[in-house]
């Protein structure tokens, strides 16, 4: 399996003080498919554009941005 990494990891919050470092688009795939907060349009865009890049029809970037704006929509505080 090819894993699609990105440049610099994302960042986010996961409790008071602690982060978790996703550097990859299948990381941001495993989190936004489970216990995730919420279910708006940034969450279903940025679920396509991990498949999208997992499929190869689209760059990891793409869900990077994707990923961080799902974060912002569910309210999950990301460092960089």
């Amino acid at each position: 399996m090819h894993i699609h990494s990105w440049t610099p990891a994302v960042e986010i919050e996961v409790g008071l003080g602690k982060y978790r470092h996703i550097a990859s688009v299948e990381d941001a795939a495993r989190h936004l498919l489970g216990d995730w907060p919420g279910h708006g349009d940034a969450h279903k865009k940025a679920q396509q554009a991990c498949l999208d890049a997992i499929e190869e029809k689209a760059p990891a970037s793409r869900a990077r941005k994707a990923f961080i704006e799902a974060c912002r929509e569910a309210d999950i505080f990301v460092r960089n």
